[in-house]
């Protein structure tokens, strides 16, 4: 990321750069006009200063997404009409947004699908973007306050994880995916306390999307079948064909989920 480690100290006229060669160093960048003084021996020698080009890389490109998101807007949210116009600015906590008019029923709102949010969508989609990078919540919030200037606890990040996930959870569970006819199944055994529990899988052959997975503490004929209910329920149809790995019967299984079952 080109922000990594980038850290604003004053007002935004002062940043901590990191070091390439010393991963423990940093140097402090100061702006002053159109001038940047960096503390580095390349910059006190005349030289060119990578830290000084990293900083301004950096601006330009927070520069840039700041205006892209301050002219484009979403559909009114009352009648969805896309007749809109700018409607001057309103001041909230990362500076001022711009504030959308729209010509066919009036209604007046700030471009953020996300409503009730300390920051904006944009946030919120980064946030979850580095959680499932494997980025912790603390650390999390700690970029945020590098690249917006906004501070926040890593409880709120959490809270926005777990809102914002299930939101797209409900959503994605409304789709149906487009499978072929032919899905893997498999099942292996895990450690639960100390007691040995199954879990069941069903895998569509071409896309790969996982149509079902199933836990239970047994390995029967009704775990399986319960599996492939689910797979089905999910997929919309049947497969044609079911691969497996021979160590558990699921030709009997199979046939009597695929023809004696709806």
């Amino acid at each position: 990321m080109l922000n990594a480690g980038i850290e604003p100290i004053l007002d935004g006229s002062e940043f901590w750069i990191p070091s390439q060669n010393d991963k423990g160093k940093k140097y402090k960048v100061t702006i002053s006009g159109s001038d940047y003084l960096c503390q580095c021996p390349d910059h006190q020698h005349g030289n060119l200063c990578k830290h000084i080009l990293l900083l301004e890389a950096f601006l330009s490109l927070k520069k840039e997404a700041k205006r892209q998101r301050a002219d484009v807007s979403t559909p009114c949210p009352d009648c969805s009409s896309l007749s809109l116009q700018k409607d001057g600015t309103r001041k909230t906590t990362l500076g001022k947004k711009p504030r959308w008019l729209c010509n066919d029923c009036g209604k007046r709102f700030v471009n953020e699908p996300l409503q009730k949010i300390k920051g904006n969508m944009d946030i919120a989609i980064t946030a979850i973007d580095l959680y499932m990078k494997g980025v912790s919540y603390r650390g999390i919030a700690d970029s945020l306050k590098q690249f917006y200037g906004l501070r926040i606890t890593h409880v709120t990040v959490l809270n926005w994880v777990n809102n914002y996930m299930a939101m797209i959870n409900q959503y994605v569970d409304t789709l149906q995916p487009n499978v072929s006819n032919q899905w893997h199944a498999d099942e292996q055994f895990i450690k639960v306390k100390g007691k040995t529990e199954y879990v069941w899988n069903v895998l569509d052959n071409e896309t790969c999307f996982l149509l079902a997975s199933n836990q239970s503490k047994t390995r029967s004929s009704a775990d399986a079948r319960e599996t492939f209910q689910k797979a089905k329920a999910i997929a919309g149809t049947k497969a044609t064909t079911v691969v497996t790995d021979g160590r558990f019967n699921y030709s009997k299984i199979v046939k009597k989920e695929w023809l004696l079952s709806k």
